[in-house]
């Protein structure tokens, strides 16, 4: 199944269905159903192998849902859909996902601050029979394939000091693997507590990262004993990126693409720009996946309704996943409870009205080369303290102001040439040396990122002999050359001592008394040293009290400046730009990610084009007017909230 998709150059989806509170000819109904409304042909039905004994023998839970899954594939009456099977936990999601855990089994759990959690430890001899013993007893039906889900990890999700496992079990492999003799406590006290960069930490989670190896080749073992060579796919978790590609590789059948369904889900939504907190995991993920073929968006509705995410919503993430290079989506666009079709049905219509504009944009993003400032993502072991699964902190400038500016940009590894965008502790995640490249090329850096530089020993490269605390009260900042004032940003202000070569674009004023001239310049704004601006501000995470239009002015003179502006989306709202050249022309994609419409679209273009043409929910490209002005294009096409549409523009002297 995955082999002929691969080759065929299409994108993948699965779509996830449920067999609670359905009997298997409801099941059965449901995905027939399903298939007609949405077009989509390949299916998991979601069952839990976390052992519950009910008090009794935990493989009974097994047998249920392997007879289950018989019962449903007698009831089928289409064999062109391929259905496979969702082990939707099997070591356990932990906290709020696990309230069901059954405490009876006496079997190791993982341990962290001594206290064993609701995760079972995939070491446990006992577990691991289960395992195997059980995916027996679910495979009875023979399903076209398998889905392992992102419980299949040894990390926790961000938090404080939340790593994992401290059992006797993990404690005696890490010993036997690097010589060592410590107990449970003395490990976790000797990674708790170690310093940045402290090699225990990375030997920690490599360990862990073995274990977890072994037990998704368990899997694929057992799986092989009893249907030789079926599809395998591994949903991972974003703190696992740079990990979870090998995982996906163990998954896989020799002779089938590693396929791996990134974590970067936007579940429980509140607005439309919540998309744009999920581009740096997506593209840390891309970046380091090497080993998956075939990487998947995690746009699932959890917990499967419209209050949860919106249709319209779901089919943002799935385009902005293919702008991003992913491979097609892990869907589940039914309600897990029970059968309500008034959940499914705008979930359905708006995937089948788009499932040729999904194909020819995977096509075409194929041969796109994106532009834009680069925002550099190092790898994720690369992290001061890489036990502590937080998420990269390497996207502020991104997050906090290009994805919403309208601005395009891109990423890359930390060698990714460009202008290149570095903020707050990003720095501590370069080695010397991929700093020394990245400053050897134009870059915007705010004042953190610049006095952990400065600390480091690159002050000169950008223009600074320091950077100190600014203890004096300023008002607001200038551009130099106009005189126009630009409202401060609320993030924190440093003192920035420029080299004498180094020329200041905007100051910081005080005010020294209540006139038209009390006014007096208190320390630089923003500096330049050759092609490298800095800032004085700081660029933190979500402060949306600093998207003004007077900042956004600022920053996009400042890009201009370095060549890190090589198109924009024109709004006064939030707005995403996606920019990049084609073999014959430029591919641009607008969403609209503001609450209020949009009557038009307008863009801003270094040439004006020959012909716009935009792209239809059946793959087609429809040539659309337009309108210039300067280098202002004007499309007469409405975009309503979180809505997204993706334009193919010939230059002058493109062949058609």
């Amino acid at each position: 199944m995955l082999t002929v998709i691969q080759k065929s150059g299409e994108p993948f989806f699965v779509s996830i269905v449920s067999c609670n509170h359905r009997t298997p000819e409801q099941a059965a109904a449901e995905i027939e159903e399903l298939h007609r409304l949405s077009g989509l042909v390949n299916f998991a039905v979601s069952f839990s192998m976390q052992p519950q004994s009910l008090g009794g023998d935990p493989l009974k839970k097994a047998e249920w849902y392997g007879e289950k899954f018989r019962q449903l594939q007698a009831c089928r009456k289409n064999p062109a859909l391929k259905i496979g099977i969702l082990i939707q936990q099997s070591m356990g999601h932990g906290g709020r996902w696990n309230p069901n855990f059954d405490r009876s089994l006496d079997w190791q759990r993982t341990t962290r601050n001594g206290v064993p959690g609701v995760k079972f430890c995939p070491l446990d001899p006992r577990f691991r029979k289960y395992i195997a013993d059980g995916l027996c007893l679910i495979m009875a039906g023979k399903p076209d394939f398998l889905i392992l889900d992102d419980d299949t990890r040894m990390t926790l999700l961000p938090g404080d000091r939340k790593v994992e496992c401290f059992c006797p079990l993990h404690t005696d492999h890490f010993n036997r693997k690097y010589g060592t003799n410590y107990t449970p406590e003395e490990l976790r006290d000797a990674v708790v507590n170690a310093p940045a960069h402290d090699p225990i930490q990375l030997k920690f989670m490599a360990s862990g990262a073995e274990t977890i190896s072994g037990y998704i080749r368990l899997f694929r073992e057992t799986a092989d004993s009893i249907s030789p060579g079926i599809p395998m796919l591994l949903c991972g978790c974003h703190v696992d990126a740079g990990r979870h590609g090998k995982w996906a590789a163990d998954a896989a059948a020799p002779g089938q693409p590693p396929v791996l369904r990134i974590g970067n889900g936007s579940y429980l939504e509140r607005s439309a720009h919540d998309i744009i907190f999920r581009n740096t995991d997506t593209a840390s993920q891309k970046l380091y996946s090497s080993e998956a073929a075939l990487l998947l968006d995690e746009a699932d509705t959890c917990p499967h309704t419209l209050y949860s995410k919106s249709a319209r919503t779901m089919h943002l993430h799935v385009v902005c996943a293919l702008l991003n290079g992913l491979d097609g989506a892990k869907l589940w666009i039914t309600d897990t409870f029970k059968p309500d079709p008034a959940i499914t049905a705008p979930y359905a219509a708006i995937i089948k009205e788009n499932m040729g504009l999904y194909r020819e944009l995977h096509r075409t993003v194929g041969s796109w080369r994106r532009e834009g400032a680069v925002n550099n993502l190092p790898l994720p072991e690369n992290s001061p303290f890489p036990a502590f699964t937080e998420m990269t902190p390497c996207g502020r400038w991104v997050e906090g102001y290009l994805a919403v500016y309208g601005v395009p940009f891109r990423w890359g590894k930390p060698q990714e040439h460009g202008v290149h965008l570095i903020a707050g502790e990003a720095v501590d995640w370069f080695t010397d040396a991929e700093i020394e490249k990245m400053l050897a090329e134009p870059a915007l850096i705010d004042a953190e990122a610049a006095k952990r530089l400065v600390d480091r020993g690159f002050g000169k490269p950008i223009g600074l002999e320091s950077v100190e605390e600014l203890t004096r009260t300023t008002e607001a900042e200038f551009i130099v050359k106009t005189g126009e004032p630009v409202r401060k940003s609320r993030g924190k202000y440093y003192l920035l001592k420029p080299l004498p070569e180094t020329e200041v674009l905007t100051v910081l004023k005080a005010r020294t008394a209540y006139s038209a001239d009390g006014l007096e310049d208190a320390a630089p704004g923003t500096v330049q040293c050759g092609r490298i601006i800095v800032t004085a501000w700081t660029v933190q995470p979500n402060n949306r009290i600093d998207l003004q239009n007077d900042r956004r002015g600022l920053l996009l003179q400042l890009l201009e400046r370095i060549g890190g502006l090589p198109a924009r989306v024109v709004s006064d709202a939030d707005a995403g730009c996606w920019y990049g050249s084609l073999e014959h022309g430029k591919l641009l994609a607008a969403a609209n990610l503001a609450y209020d419409p949009w009557p038009e679209c307008v863009f801003e273009l270094k040439q004006i084009p020959d012909r716009i043409e935009l792209l239809q929910g059946d793959g087609s490209w429809k040539t659309v007017p337009f309108s210039a002005e300067g280098k202002r294009i004007t499309v007469p096409v409405r975009l309503e909230c979180a809505q997204i549409a993706v334009f193919r523009i010939s230059e002058k002297g493109c062949p058609e």
